[in-house]
């Protein structure tokens, strides 16, 4: 009963500490090493590959499952502490909480499925259960950070929301590898929003320390030097195959050939969003704050590297004149891989479709979402970017 009358999040880190609490003989260990196979039920002589995928593909169930048996409790906690939560948490939103030059907080946003729920808060608790024995009557900034995530899990739940949202301070002791102790080391989805102050980038770096990252999105008013190397060094550190950037303005300083190219020798795949500049008409040939840059010879310096896959979007078409494009068109093709490019272009006034190379070339002047320019080999002409 008293276990009953705490909030939900403690039942369940109270369950946990006295799983841990009793002998090893009682924890399914002794079933585990010497099952009598007559004495178990169906479910208990499943292999245990076969109850991992009844976790992965009912998550919601987790719960449950742990209450059937010992030993499949056992079963579920040993995958349950392995699994990297990709399928689990669709993305991390990190934010500037604050609109200061100097930053103290930023928020967190998990996205979790609806049916993920369970398995999260499972997660969390089996990765910090053996930290939990050792200091849980001690004052621990890592732990109340993890009190906090249990409490806004349950309580969206609860709201049918699928995002959480929690605060950090810049300077807490917890913040170092946080994201990869708590959800795993494998990251989806990262959005960095308006993270542009030196302080933020270096607590995300913190944040993220140990985890690969599969999508890294940027939103940025002004992306500033500090801001681009921030971001090279996060795509070096952490693996990250997709970079998608929406910026404004550029600091004057930042020399984005060299830093497209070096992008461009690490990434698969790139989306570069180019949006309106007050003050800068959209006639103006305007592209990552140069109004005179020949982009299309950077284009083609960008697939001759890692990068097979690029799509640019912009609100100022100009960027991309028709010498451009013509260059692009007969260049690209040939240019010795299977590329998929596609770009904001209203250069072909009359539209355009042909195939060159084994490539197909369609200019459509007439698309309801803007005028593009796409070059994409046979075999990836109906792939999408995230794909």
């Amino acid at each position: 009963l008293a276990m009953d009358n705490q909030p939900l999040s403690k039942r369940f880190k109270l369950s946990m500490e006295q799983d841990a609490s009793q002998p090893m003989s009682k924890q399914g260990n002794d079933l585990e090493t010497n099952p009598d196979l007559d004495s178990l039920s169906q479910l208990e002589q499943l292999p245990c590959e076969l109850l991992w995928m009844i976790v992965d593909y009912t998550p919601e169930s987790v719960f449950a499952l742990r209450e059937t048996s010992r030993q499949i409790k056992s079963h579920v906690d040993k995958h349950v502490k392995k699994f990297a939560l990709n399928a689990i948490v669709n993305k991390v939103i990190i934010r500037n909480k604050e609109s200061t030059k100097m930053p103290t907080m930023i928020e967190l946003t998990i996205s979790v499925p609806d049916q993920g729920t369970k398995l999260i808060i499972l997660c969390v608790i089996l990765r910090n259960t053996s930290e939990y024995q050792i200091v849980k009557h001690a004052k621990n900034a890592h732990h109340d950070k993890i009190d906090e995530i249990f409490d806004a899990v349950i309580q969206k739940k609860w709201q049918g929301s699928r995002d959480i949202t929690f605060s950090i301070r810049l300077d807490d002791n917890c913040i170092g590898g946080f994201l990869g102790r708590t959800l795993g080391l494998n990251i989806t989805e990262l959005y960095l929003y308006e993270c542009n102050e030196k302080e933020t980038l270096d607590a995300v770096s913190k944040l993220a320390e140990g985890t690969e990252i599969r999508h890294l999105k940027i939103k940025s008013s002004t992306l500033t030097k500090d801001s681009v190397n921030h971001l090279v060094n996060i795509i070096k550190s952490h693996n990250v195959k997709l970079l998608s950037i929406s910026v404004e303005k550029c600091d004057a300083e930042i020399d984005f050939i060299s830093i497209l190219l070096d992008l461009a020798s690490m990434l698969h795949s790139m989306h570069i969003q180019q949006t309106y500049v007050k003050g800068i008409p959209k006639r103006i040939p305007y592209f990552l704050g140069d109004k005179t840059n020949d982009w299309s010879a950077t284009i083609i310096e960008m697939f001759k590297r890692k990068l097979d896959k690029l799509y640019i979007d912009s609100v100022y078409f100009n960027y991309l004149p028709f010498g451009g494009a013509t260059v692009l068109k007969e260049n690209l093709p040939k240019i010795g891989k299977k590329i998929w490019f596609a770009a904001s272009c209203n250069a072909f006034g009359n539209g355009l479709k042909c195939t060159v190379n084994e490539h197909k070339v369609i200019a459509d002047h007439l698309n309801i979402q803007g005028a593009k320019l796409a070059i994409r080999h046979l075999s990836r002409n109906q792939e999408k970017f995230d794909d």
